[in-house]
């Protein structure tokens, strides 16, 4: 059966291949274009290829590509290799891993940062096998490696192959025993690394010692255990080992391991999180193990495995699963790798109908697989349509086929469309056509409500005639001369610092309140008014920063920094959206990828079902049982539930209560104030309560609430139910909440972080520090720190090793100093460089940096300069500290001076140089490339001229930050991957967190953010609070298909949801939610109908209005009326007009606020407590001018002041509203809206004050009307309010402004209080309500108490409030001293000290003073001066002072000294103070030496005898030589350089004037005569050589027979004719005719006497597949073409070299063939543009349909020149062209691949040197 079964599938699957082999006609067009590029290759080197064949033999090696396949080259011998490679591919190979990121400039870059953590990284040469358990028939041990010797290596050798050094070992060796176990591996279906025996606990300790990490393995037994467990779990664990997942995918794999892996990833399928499920399904899609896998698939006919043919079912549903995720989530692989798998899949399930099938679910399988093989072929469709449709099709016509694929940012030319984008209305009666229907209507609506005003407000800034007058537009906001300053890495991510405010025009602007410039706000950039667009979203926001105009700007994804390398050498203007960004991208890219298979609460969001059933969780035989309120209560039956009191519910909320506890599906609708809230607490508390109905599966409920207040307050009732709550978010404002947020709980389990949340976390700091190192390296390049030492352009390959011998030398310092000298050279020119030649252009062509040479690689090491501009300033600044030190000490010593002259010298030469150097680095050159590939060939640089030289050390420094810049991209966007990863992996580790909570809550945009975390959380309940006023769109990104259970709570006659576009709400009921639209399809809803908030009189203005049946409760039947007013509802209507807050694009009303705060503070006064009042504005211009007038009153410091729309949902005592709008033009905005009305008019319990405009209000609305007919019914609309005092109830005071509450200035009236006080006085204040009792009130009459103590009984002198105290009347006292005086009643007149002034005489000197009567004379100080003379003949400056010094002996006088200096010639004075002493005269003066006679300045006290002169001397010496020294020194030692003669040899030496020739330092040639007669050739001052070196024929012919020159010395030898002596020696051109019918020009000795020859240097001249001649050398291979492509058409030129593959021309045309001539055809000459020959038509045509074997341009017959102009053949050309353009990408290959091979290559051949070097020193340790 089997045999049979098994024919006919592999007959049946032949057919098919044949079949698809003759029908597939576009695949074997591509086939045969290959083997015509196989061809062509040949081709490329011309006939002289056969000769070369034929004269030497092929290269045995073959080389390799980066991915280790044999590279095709142009040998034929080349192509069999891998033709026999792509046939057998079973046979042994060699695994080459591509370049890991260590290999890269990133990976060098953290290596550079964490010298000791470069263990993780591998290399090729770690070997791998495969092992086979035993019931596995016919398959065996298959090597992986040819070279099986290395498998035989010891782990104690001292150098394991294909392992590195690292200081992380242990820890990889707890890792190895993990996974293999402690005393074996596993060999169950697994794989082991090295091929080596497990490792003993002693050979751990010593491979630790020598740093050796080992390579976990991924085993059989642990892919059984990860198929065990959960996929998120599976997910982290492969995520983690993704290098060892990969190396097991490549190995070969024996059945039961394949089945293993394929069971492991169709569960790992089944995660919803798919940043890491695409990386890791990724790496399943590898050629190997696809072929594999496809292979197992085609043998499952012929299993005889007993297991395995049970499990085949198991097997095919595992497969079905997979196939599914790769075609849905990586398409494009899919294509390119699955075709086979589907191919014999298919037939395979084609051959098994009719069959008798042990597995019994072959229909679903069936089933399933036609369904993915749908979706597959609709994948292949689109691939060859992206194939085939032009790079720059119109984003506008791809948004019309799947919502999926469009791009949720725009694109220039949707922006700058006139017309609207595509949009369908919300379908608000009756169902949708299907999901994707649905998702592609709430997309396209949601895209274009946040698109429509960016491209409104573009539209109106292009078509301005002003630029500069930008504050007309309402839906952008423009910024000028934008500029990007630096790169910036902020957290986790790579941004860019914009200045948005260069010229501080801004300086007004409240950033604080400011909404512009959020944080995920979208920002466009453009320099051409938007004809291109760099799109960006604000990504950190710094008030400081704002001040001085910046933000952090992240470009989104498709702008690459490498494609805007001159972002920051250009302005921009800058546009941003006034819509909101951040909340719209997170909830269109939720809609993308929602399925159609798996879309939640399909039958009523979509079909619109109006019955609702039991939730699925309540489904069982006999109904569940509920615990409500301690009663227990059985869902199906009605009478077994509580009534109405019982759960103390009204009627109304008692049907809503049951139905959101009984239907999957329910609405609730809750007029203001009938307890929504309290309901919503209610339900979820017994849904709390019951838990273990619902939550068997740790599945918690789910709470959405639309803003975060609201949130908050639903979360704070639900404490007391149940503290298992996680708050997600970091927008509460909830004190209560804060140990219930999901952060916190983040930081109570950090100890308990997974290893692969931290692993990637450690990558991510490791890429954000190579990142900012990158950043810093270009920071000091851009600054122009100095010039960048040669030993690092050296490292990074920067520099050639021609260039570099020309600075080498011994010593690196010197190196160093001969490259800076080499650039100064010029420094001293007159004219600076390039200022004179007039080079002003600031942008160089890049194109010199990227084409001349390869990139460079950056090693391991530091940048660092030869010449720190920072250090030559400090030395300036050094050296002028020195002059300025010389300048104060060289009057004390002369000999100073020559040692300042040579400190201003060196310091003028140091600015000199810093300035010259500057010049240079700051230029801006226009060097082409001709120049710089001319200075490249210049092998002797000191040559160059100093232009040419900083031109050539510019060209190398531009090298090196290009390779920055592009190696910063790449870690971008490895940073980009990591960090998504990392946020994925923190939401599987939030996951368990949420799970073992009972309540999750968060906002509709973070549930929409969260959108992949909800789908794993599977929640079965979700409560919506607020669903009337969500967008539908973002309540449905809040739902998974996991839901069973959705309570909606809401009102939709209060706030609506608010589209940014007005048209969409209009014309496509865009701002009807969810909630309104089940409404409107005629869905149950429960209505709550009692309130039990508002006052009658307050709830008359929205009933019958708004709501016709709304009833009141009794309690609100019992308010009082508010204290101190006349009314407690009432309307101030007035006509002062708003003012518009350009900042923040809002409105404010100075009237109304000032009004509102007035009132406020006088209800306070009535005593209300400031938290019972709250101020409401409709406007948040109004909102924050209220916030600022309250700061003057700090008993209104707890009045609450919001806008309406945020205090939906609270209520307070009495509510003081600000409509704002008042204007000429009764334009009132939304107040026109009934249901922001009706928001602002149910928000106030017991009173309700309102001010506005009542006259516009009326003429603009339709509401407004009957409210203002409700008012004048209750007589509570007016211009003034009446005020009542409740001190006085018959006074009355109306008010209309702020000022007029100055009327009740403490809250009564404005009459006098009049109450008596305490004290018995009346109380004159102005009438108060606080302190009725006057307990603090303070008298301010006169006090008419006797004091305490006073025995004469007078009258308190202070005021009734202040305490008495002692008496202080005056009362005349006579004293002990006899004076009499007006003393205080309580003073003692005995006690008292007499201040009267007395006069006395002083006992030490007898001057008479003033004195106070009580106090001793001996205290006195004497006032008088001092009369005395000092001994220096001056005057003593102090006061009398008898008793202190009176002799003068520690006196010092400080007046001007008199005296002569010392030592004075000149008697000049003393310029030091008289106590000083005088000391040597400094003064400058002029003398003249006595020797010498010259002048000079010195010190005065200084001897002109002792005086050294530091002037040259002017003396000439006996060798008639002028004297150098200077004039103080002795003359002699004559320094300069003559020639004298040698008496021994006669040899002229140059020599110091002052010594003698020594003959040891004579170096001329040798004079002497050596034995053999020759003349000696050594120099005179060394010794004679003994071997004579002349040259002379030689007695003895080589076997050449050519003649022979040796040295004379070899004469005497014994030379024989095979002498390898004489054959080296023969210098005969060699002359041979070479294969390539060139002579060869080597010598005799060169070609080795004709056996080899050298490389032949004549130009190659064969033709190239372009038509040119190669003018390389003939040796060398032909390299592609470096001429200028001609290729052109009437659009474009290709402006590549023509070995490059062309640029396509990105024009499509279109012929009209009506409008060819039909004589155009019968023309008999056809004129050939391109020579200019003309041919007759007929035999040109036959010509030109020619076929060649060979691929080449046709040319013309006459002259051989390529014919490409001529219209008439063009189809001819292009598809010679075509086949040409495929030869040139075949040999041209992919320049970033081979860079990358090239640099992976070089990786290792650096690893196997340190392994190498390792061993030995393991060897040197061993010994």
């Amino acid at each position: 059966m089997a045999e049979s079964l098994a024919d006919g599938f592999y007959a049946a699957l032949a057919n098919v291949k044949a079949q698809q082999d003759s029908r597939s006609g576009e695949e074997n067009v591509q086939i045969k274009r290959l083997s015509a590029q196989s061809v062509s290759t040949e081709n490329l080197v011309g006939n002289e290829l056969q000769s070369r064949k034929k004269s030497r033999p092929l290269k045995r090696d073959t080389s390799l590509d980066h991915f280790g396949n044999t590279s095709v080259i142009k040998d034929n011998g080349k192509y069999e290799a891998l033709s026999k490679k792509k046939k057998n591919i079973s046979k042994p190979r060699e695994c080459i891993l591509p370049p890991t990121e260590d290999q890269t400039l990133g990976g060098i870059l953290k290596y550079e940062l964490f010298p000791g953590k470069g263990g993780n990284r591998k290399h090729d040469g770690e070997r791998s096998q495969s092992y086979c358990s035993a019931d596995d028939v016919g398959w065996k041990r298959v090597p992986e490696h040819k070279n099986s010797k290395s498998r035989n290596q010891k782990p104690n050798s001292g150098c394991l192959k294909g392992e590195i050094i690292s200081d992380t070992f242990h820890k990889a060796g707890k890792s190895f025993e993990t996974q293999a176990g402690h005393d074996r591996l596993n060999t169950e279906g697994g794989h082991q690394s090295g091929g080596h025996a497990a490792p003993t606990q002693e050979q751990y300790q010593r491979l630790s010692q020598q740093g050796v990490e080992r390579e976990c393995v991924l085993g059989c037994r642990q892919l059984e255990k990860l198929a065990d467990e959960e996929p998120y779990d599976i997910i982290m664990v492969l995520a983690k080992q993704r290098r060892e997942f990969e190396t097991l995918l490549k190995q070969p794999l024996k059945p039961d391991m394949l089945i293993l892996i394929v069971r492991v990833l169709s569960k790992l399928s089944k995660a919803d999180l798919e940043e890491n499920k695409v990386a890791v399904l990724s790496l399943a899609c590898i050629h190997e193990f696809l072929e594999q896998l496809s292979q197992h698939i085609a043998l499952i006919p012929l299993e005889v495995n007993k297991k395995r043919k049970e499990n085949v079912g198991n097997f095919f549903e595992d497969l079905m699963t997979f196939l599914e995720t790769v075609v849905s989530l990586l398409p494009s692989k899919a294509v390119q790798g699955c075709g086979k798998i589907f191919m014999i899949t298919d037939m395979l399930i084609k051959n098994f109908e009719g069959q008798q099938l042990s597995w019994s679910n072959f229909d679903e399988v069936k089933a399933k697989f036609v369904h993915i093989k749908a979706q597959y072929e609709v994948c292949i469709e689109d691939e060859k349509r992206k194939k085939k449709e032009d790079v720059n099709i119109c984003a506008l016509e791809i948004q019309q086929d799947d919502f999926r694929k469009i791009s949720i940012y725009p694109n220039a030319e949707e922006i700058l469309a006139e017309e609207p984008g595509f949009v369908r209305p919300n379908i608000i009666d009756g169902a949708y056509e299907s999901v994707n229907h649905y998702l592609d209507t709430q997309f396209r609506l949601l895209r274009e409500d946040f698109v429509s005003p960016l491209r409104e407000g573009i539209s109106g800034y292009i078509n301005m005639t002003n630029k500069k007058m930008t504050k007309k537009l309402t839906s952008v906001t423009i910024y000028h001369k934008v500029v990007f300053l630096t790169r910036k890495v902020i957290k986790d991510q790579f941004g860019l610092v914009v200045c948005f405010d260069p010229n501080k025009r801004l300086k007004k602007v409240n950033w604080e309140h400011s909404k512009r410039l959020l944080f995920g706000s979208l920002v466009l950039f453009s320099r051409n008014d938007f004809a291109n667009v760099i799109f960006g979203t604000v990504m950190y926001r710094d008030l400081e920063d704002l001040k001085e105009g910046k933000i952090v700007v992240k470009l989104c994804e498709g702008s690459d920094v490498c494609d805007y390398i001159d972002l920051f050498s250009n302005e921009f203007v800058m546009a941003e959206s006034q819509v909101y960004f951040e909340p719209y991208y997170h909830v269109l890219k939720a809609l993308q990828t929602m399925k159609q298979e798996s879309f939640p609460m399909e039958k009523y969001i979509i079909h619109a079902e109006m019955s609702a059933d039991l939730p699925k969780y309540m489904c069982s035989e006999g109904g569940v049982l509920l615990d409500i309120d301690g009663r227990t209560v059985c869902v199906l039956q009605d009478d077994s539930w509580p009534g109405p009191l019982e759960l103390e519910l009204d009627v109304s909320q008692y049907r809503a209560f049951k139905s959101a506890l009984t239907k999957e599906f329910v609405i609730i609708q809750g007029p203001p104030g009938t307890g929504k809230t309290f309901l919503g607490l209610k339900v979820a508390s017994v849904l709390l309560k019951n838990s273990p109905i619902w939550n068997a599966s740790r599945n918690p409920i789910l709470l959405v609430c639309y803003t975060n207040h609201a949130l908050d307050q639903f979360l704070e009732g639900l404490i007391a139910v149940t503290n298992k709550i996680v708050r997600v978010g970091g927008q509460s404002k909830s004190k209560i909440l804060e140990g219930f947020n999901l952060r916190e709980k983040r930081h109570k389990q950090e100890g308990d972080l997974c290893d692969e949340i931290r692993e990637i976390y450690y990558n991510i700091s490791g890429i954000r520090k190579v990142m900012q190192r990158i950043l810093y390296y270009l920071e000091m390049i851009a600054s122009h720190q100095g010039i960048i030492s040669l030993s690092f352009l050296n490292k990074v390959d920067i520099v050639r090793d021609q260039h570099l011998d020309c600075f080498a030398s011994h010593d690196k310092m010197l190196t160093e100093e001969r490259f800076t000298e080499w650039l100064e050279y010029g420094m001293y020119d007159d004219v600076p460089p390039y200022e004179a030649e007039g080079y002003h252009n600031e942008n160089r062509s890049q194109n010199v940096v990227d084409d001349l040479e390869s990139q460079p690689d950056v090693h391991r090491s530091f940048l660092t300069f030869t010449l720190d501009l920072e250090m030559l300033e400090g030395d300036i600044e050094w050296y002028e500290l020195q002059k300025q030190y010389l300048q104060t000490q060289i009057r004390e010593d002369a000999n100073l001076v020559y040692r300042m002259h040579m400190v201003e010298d060196m310091c003028e030469d140091l600015k000199l140089r810093l300035n010259y150097i500057k010049r240079q680095l700051c230029h801006k050159g226009n060097e082409n490339r001709s120049t710089v590939e001319r200075l490249l060939q210049v092998r002797n640089l000191w040559q160059l001229q100093a232009e040419e030289r900083w031109i050539l050390y510019r060209y190398w420094v531009d090298r090196f930050r290009n390779a920055l810049l592009e190696e910063l991209c790449k870690q971008e966007e490895e940073l980009r991957r990591e960090t998504r990863m990392y946020e994925e992996a923190q939401q599987m580790n939030d996951l368990d967190i949420l799970k073992d909570s009972l309540i999750v809550a968060m906002t509709t945009s973070g549930a929409a953010k969260l959108h992949s975390l909800l789908q794993a959380l599977k929640a079965k309940i979700v409560i919506v609070e607020e669903a009337a006023e969500v967008n539908e769109s973002h309540l449905v990104a809040s739902l998974t298909h996991h839901c069973e259970h959705l309570i909606l709570i809401g009102d939709h006659k209060q706030l609506r949801p608010s589209p940014a576009v007005y048209r969409l709400a209009r014309d496509f009921n865009f701002d009807i939610s969810l909630f309104e639209r089940m409404l409107k399809n005629k869905m149950h809803c429960e209505v709550l109908k009692v309130q039990h908030r508002m006052r009658p009189e307050i709830a008359e203005l929205i009933v019958p209005a708004i709501y016709p049946g709304l009833l009141n409760h009794n309690s609100v039947l019992q308010y009082e009326s508010v204290r101190g007013m006349l009314k407690s509802v009432f309307f101030i209507t007035h006509n002062h007009a708003e003012e518009e807050v350009e900042d923040i694009s809002s409105h404010r009303n100075t009237h109304e606020g000032d009004f509102l705060i007035a009132l406020c503070r006088y209800l306070v006064m009535q005593g209300y407590s400031p938290s019972r009042i709250t101020i409401l504005a409709t406007y948040s211009g109004q909102m924050f001018y209220l916030r600022s007038v309250q700061k003057k009153y700090s008993m209104l410091e707890k009045v609450k002041i919001m806008v309406v729309d945020n205090f939906q949902g609270e209520e307070n005592d009495i509510i003081l509203l600000s409509l704002v709008r008042s204007n000429r033009e009764a334009k009132i905005g939304f107040l026109s809206v009934e249901n922001r009305v009706c928001v602002a008019l149910s928000r106030a319990k017991m009173g309700f004050y309102i001010i506005g405009n009542m006259d516009n209000l009326t003429r603009s609305s339709k509401i407004w009307p009957k409210i203002k007919e409700t008012l004048k019914k209750q007589q509570a609309l007016g211009t003034d309010l009446t005020l009542r005092c409740q001190v006085h109830p018959s006074v009355f005071t109306r008010v209309c402004t702020a000022a007029d509450f100055h009327k009740v200035p403490e809250g009564g009236c404005s009459q006098v209080c009049g109450a008596e006080l305490p004290c018995g006085h009346k109380c004159k204040r102005v009438c108060h309500v606080q302190d009725r009792d006057h307990g603090d009130i303070l008298c301010f009459d006169l006090c008419e108490r006797i004091p305490e103590n006073c025995k004469l009984q007078h009258k308190c002198r202070k005021l009734c409030s202040e305490k008495c105290g002692n008496c202080k009347t005056p009362v005349p006292r006579t004293l002990r001293c006899g004076h009499t005086m007006d003393l205080h009643c309580y003073i003692d007149a005995e006690e008292y000290k007499c201040p009267v002034k007395v006069e006395c005489e002083l006992i030490d000197c007898g001057h008479k003073v003033r004195k106070p009567c009580h106090m001793d004379t001996d205290l006195i100080r004497c006032s008088y001066p001092c009369e005395d003379r000092l001994p220096c003949g001056h005057s003593c400056t102090l006061r009398c002072h008898k008793k202190d010094d009176p002799d003068h002996l520690q006196y010092q006088c400080h007046k001007p000294c008199t005296r002569k200096n010392a030592n004075c010639r000149e008697d000049h004075t003393c310029p030091k103070l008289c106590y000083e002493e005088c000391g040597d005269c400094s003064v400058l003066v002029e003398k003249i030496l006595p020797d010498c006679g010259h002048t000079e300045r010195m010190l005065c006290y200084m001897d002109p005898e002792t005086y050294c002169c530091m002037r040259k001397c002017s003396k000439m010496l006996p060798c008639e030589h002028p004297c150098r020294n200077v004039c103080s020194a002795r003359c002699g030692n004559c320094q300069v350089q003559v020639i004298k003669q040698l008496v021994s040899c006669g040899h002229p030496l140059q020599v110091k004037c002052c010594e003698q020739p020594d003959p040891d330092q004579c170096k001329s040639p040798c004079k002497r005569t050596l034995p053999c007669g020759h003349k000696c050739t050594a120099v005179c001052s060394d010794a004679c050589t003994k071997k004579c070196l002349e040259l002379i024929p030689s007695a003895v012919r080589p076997l050449c027979g050519h003649l022979v020159y040796i040295p004379c010395h070899m004469q005497k030898e014994l030379l024989t004719p095979d002498s390898q002596e004489l054959l080296s020696r023969c210098q005969m051109p060699c002359g041979v005719l070479l294969n390539c019918n060139h002579r060869c020009v080597g010598t005799c000795r060169g070609c080795m006497q004709g056996r080899i020859h050298e490389a032949c240097k004549e130009k190659c001249g064969r033709i190239l597949v372009c038509g040119h001649s190669c003018n390389i050398p003939c040796a060398e291979s032909c390299p592609p073409c470096n001429r200028k492509c001609t290729y052109s058409c009437r659009h474009s030129k290709c402006s590549r070299t023509c070995g490059q593959p062309c640029i396509q021309c990105k024009v499509r045309t279109i012929l009209l063939l009506s409008s060819i001539s039909p004589n155009v055809l019968d023309f008999r000459f056809i004129y050939l543009e391109d020579c200019k020959h003309v041919l007759e038509a007929s035999g040109l045509e036959q010509w030109m349909a020619q076929t060649h074997e060979e691929i080449k341009l046709k040319d013309c017959p006459l002259c051989k020149t390529p014919i490409t102009k001529t219209q008439r053949f063009m189809n001819i050309v292009k598809k010679v062209y075509h086949d040409v353009q495929n030869v040139k990408k075949r040999v041209y290959g992919n320049t970033r691949k081979i860079e990358a091979s090239r640099n992976y290559l070089g990786v290792r051949l650096m690893a196997h040197n340190s392994i190498y070097m390792t061993g030995n020193f393991y060897h040197l340790l061993q010994g």
